[in-house]
């Protein structure tokens, strides 16, 4: 079971919606030193404090990551910036959800 589960509904398409998460993973990739990887709709991020995948459907994006011990007392700051940059980059997915 991972320490974050995110579920977030979108309208963007599944091609949009990968290009939003590539955005989101540029910045892990910056403040993580993460390896990201795309294996058909699914991204796997690797880095030394945490590891996740991020999976993109149509109408749906799934964000899971298990916390290294190190990271784990930010759960909730991850958590909270995780949700700020899908609101930024996706939408918040109220929209009629």
């Amino acid at each position: 079971m991972p320490d974050i589960r995110i579920e977030r509904h979108h309208t963007l398409g599944k091609e949009s919606a990968k290009r939003s998460v590539d955005g989101i993973a540029r910045q892990m990739k910056a403040r993580l030193n993460a390896n990201c990887d795309w294996y058909g709709d699914e991204m796997v991020i690797r880095s030394s404090g945490a590891d996740g995948r991020i999976k993109v459907s149509e109408n749906l994006i799934v964000i899971e990551v298990n916390l290294g011990l190190l990271l784990s007392p930010m759960k909730s700051t991850i958590e909270r910036e995780i949700s700020r940059q899908l609101d930024t980059r996706v939408g918040t997915g109220k929209g009629g959800m």
